[in-house]
């Protein structure tokens, strides 16, 4: 099944002197469907990896939200479909 929406990520120590640390939620745009709890990312790279190798969106799309970090603390990929298997990575709010 494919799950539709945005993540929605967080850079959550920006401005501190510790190792980048970045929060990821999921949206889907269906109303009945839950918000993810965020996922944790220490260092851009594994932010990356994440986002990049273990999603498969393509650096068109992810070095813009990398940009938009550095510049706000926060950025939204729009339009991610994501599989039941890649929505299993992450903890639905109740």
């Amino acid at each position: 099944m494919e799950n539709p929406g945005a993540l929605m990520v967080a850079w959550s120590n920006k401005g501190e002197r510790h190792e980048p640390e970045f929060k990821v939620t999921f949206v889907p745009y269906d109303p009945d469907g839950k918000e993810t709890e965020p996922l944790t990312f220490l260092g851009e790279e594994s932010l990356w990896a994440f986002l990049a190798l273990s999603l498969a969106l393509g650096g068109d799309r992810v070095e813009p939200a990398l940009s938009e970090l550095h510049e706000s603390g926060s950025a939204v990929v729009e339009y991610v479909t994501l599989s039941d298997e890649e929505m299993g990575r992450f903890k639905q709010v109740v």
